[in-house]
C-alpha cells in the first residue's frame, strides 16, 4: 500500500528519456517478461508528462494514494504532480509516451494546448481511459508513426512528433469527453466547458 507520508521519489527527462536528438520527447512500445507481476515499482512522480497505454493485461493503478483497477486496452494520463504505483496481476504489454510541455516549442500555437483542454485533468473522475476496438484503431495508427518517428530520427522529426502528439492527445481528448458524457451525464457544468473548447 502506497504511503502519504513516505518519501515520494521523483524522476527528471534526463533520467527517464534515452539520449537522443529528443530532448523533450520519449516513445516505446514494451511486452512484460513472465515475472513481471511479481515487481512492484515503488511510488513516484515526474517532472513530465506521461501517457500509460496497457493494451492487454492488469492490475491496480494507484494515483495520488487512491488506487484503480484495470484492464486493457485504456489508457492513464498522468500529469507531473501525480504521484503513482503500478500493482499488475501479470505480464502486460503496451505503449508509454513521456514529454513536457517543450516539446511543442516548434509550434507556437500549441504552447497552451495542455492547459486550453484539460487533457490531463479530472483524474478523479476519470482515472483510467476505456478503449474500444475502433478507439484502439485510431490511436494506434498515430503511436506507430510517432515510434517511426522517434526510432529513425530526421532533421524534421521533431516537428513531425510533435504534431503527431498534438493530434494524438486531442483525439484522446475527444475520447474522454464522449465517456465522461456517457458514464457523468449529471456534471452539466463540465459538459458546457468541454462543448466550449471544442468549438474554439
Amino acid at each position: 500500500m502506497m504511503k502519504s507520508n513516505a518519501i515520494i521519489p521523483v524522476y527528471t527527462e534526463a533520467e527517464s528519456f534515452a539520449k537522443n536528438t529528443f530532448r523533450d520527447f520519449y516513445s516505446a512500445s514494451y511486452q512484460d517478461s513472465p515475472d513481471a507481476g511479481l515487481r512492484r515499482i515503488a511510488p513516484h512522480r515526474h517532472t513530465y508528462y506521461e501517457i500509460i497505454w496497457i493494451t492487454e493485461g492488469s492490475g491496480t493503478h494507484i494515483i495520488d494514494f487512491q488506487p484503480y483497477t484495470f484492464k486493457g486496452p485504456c489508457l492513464f494520463l498522468q500529469q507531473p504532480s501525480h504521484v503513482h504505483q503500478i500493482h499488475k496481476d501479470g505480464p502486460t504489454k503496451g505503449f508509454v509516451l513521456k514529454f513536457n510541455e517543450f516539446v511543442f516549442s516548434v509550434d507556437a500555437s500549441v504552447d497552451n494546448l495542455l492547459l486550453k483542454y484539460g487533457i490531463f485533468d479530472n483524474i478523479n473522475v476519470q482515472p483510467v481511459l476505456h478503449l474500444s476496438t475502433s478507439d484502439v484503431d485510431l490511436l494506434d495508427d498515430l503511436m506507430q508513426k510517432m515510434l517511426l518517428e522517434y526510432k529513425v530520427p530526421t532533421s524534421l522529426s521533431e516537428e513531425i512528433v510533435a504534431s503527431y502528439l498534438k493530434i494524438f492527445l486531442l483525439q484522446v481528448y475527444k475520447l474522454k469527453d464522449k465517456e465522461q458524457v456517457h458514464y457523468y451525464p449529471s456534471d452539466k457544468w463540465q459538459q458546457f466547458r468541454c462543448r466550449c473548447y471544442l468549438s474554439h
